[in-house]
């Protein structure tokens, strides 16, 4: 189906531009298409991270949303 081929191709291209980032941890974000909206799963350490992933695949063609659904880690620092 041209549907989901397409569909292929947007994740695959969008995976590749988050594997061109320096934080390793974008690296490791997965990517969903579907009608339109490209889904960033995964977890990242801060805030700024989350939108760095974000900004690489805004704007891909074929793509007319970003769910940005990272989830910010919250580090553990000592009590005490």
């Amino acid at each position: 189906m041209q549907v989901e081929s397409n569909a292929h191709d947007l994740e695959e291209e969008a995976h590749n531009r988050l594997q061109q980032s320096l934080y390793p941890e974008v690296k490791r974000i997965a990517c969903n298409y579907r009608n339109g909206t490209l889904i960033l799963i995964g977890t990242v350490s801060s805030f700024y991270a989350r939108r760095i992933a974000e900004e690489l695949v805004t704007d891909l063609e074929g793509v007319e949303k970003v769910d940005n659904q990272l989830v910010i880690a919250r580090s553990s620092e000592p009590s005490g």
